[in-house]
């Protein structure tokens, strides 16, 4: 997945966990298993991290945590 792609997956989970939905209902509306989404989650999570994923938005709801 490029940084493009996981910038826009982070932007789009970010909004539904702003809505206040659980990790599982984020899951599903992305078409996800709830492991995949941690999965992602965490993958994006480590590159901006590592400081290199300029422009990734800061990681919310339960995934966050």
């Amino acid at each position: 997945m490029s940084a493009m792609s996981r910038n826009e997956f982070l932007w789009e989970a970010n909004a539904y966990y702003a809505e206040g939905l659980s990790d599982e209902q984020v899951a599903a509306r992305m078409g996800l298993s709830v492991w995949g989404l941690q999965l992602r989650l965490t993958s994006a999570q480590a590159m901006a991290t590592a400081g290199s994923f300029p422009g990734a938005p800061p990681l919310c709801g339960e995934a966050a945590t």
